[in-house]
Formats: structure tokens, sequence, C-alpha cells
């Protein structure tokens, strides 16, 4: 299970390391995070060749968490951090309540 509060603690350290951004270098940044797992994705399900260097390279689940961050700085810049965890509840309640989630697992 993903720790949200571990990455939006990564986010806040980023910031304070690199500084602040708007939301268009923040838009910028995860598109080019997203930029780079899909081409990592593409290499995977691609030729063999590239199938075996996006496995010997760049390690997506790093790209993922960089993806992640950039999120996680709008959701700070924005000052949404208790909406989000509202919609993830209630997301989560419902996916509960349509049967496709054990209660026990939540």
């Amino acid at each position: 299970m993903i720790d949200t509060h571990s990455i939006h603690l990564i986010a806040k350290a980023a910031r304070d390391k690199f500084g602040e951004n708007g939301p268009h270098q923040i838009i910028s940044r995860l598109t080019e995070e997203i930029g780079e797992i899909a081409a990592d994705v593409n290499a995977r399900e691609g030729s063999l060749a590239k199938r075996e260097k996006a496995e010997s390279g760049e390690m997506l689940h790093k790209e993922i968490v960089d993806a992640m961050r950039a999120l996680f700085d709008l959701v700070d810049y924005y000052d949404l951090e208790l909406e989000l965890n509202e919609s993830v509840k209630e997301s989560l309640q419902k996916w509960v309540d349509d049967g496709y989630i054990n209660q026990g697992d939540v």
C-alpha cells in the first residue's frame, strides 16, 4: 500500500531543495514524468531489444514516484490535502459499497 503521507513529505522536501514552482511548472514536470513512464512502458512492451534495455536501465517505479511527487506538489500548491483525503475516503467507500473491495481489506 502506498503511503501518501510519505509522498507528500518527499514533495515538500523537493520544494525546499529546489524552490517553489507555480502550477504551470508543476504541470510541465508532471507531463515530463508521465512521458518518461510512457517511454518505459512502450520499451517494455515493444521488441525484445527494447524490453531488455528498459528492464536493465530506467526503473519504472522511480518515474512513477517522480510523477506522484509532482501531483502532490499540485495538492500543496492549491492547499487540497484535506479535500484529497476526503475524496480518497469517499471513493474507497464507494468501491466497498459496490462490492469490489472487501471491507476487511480497508
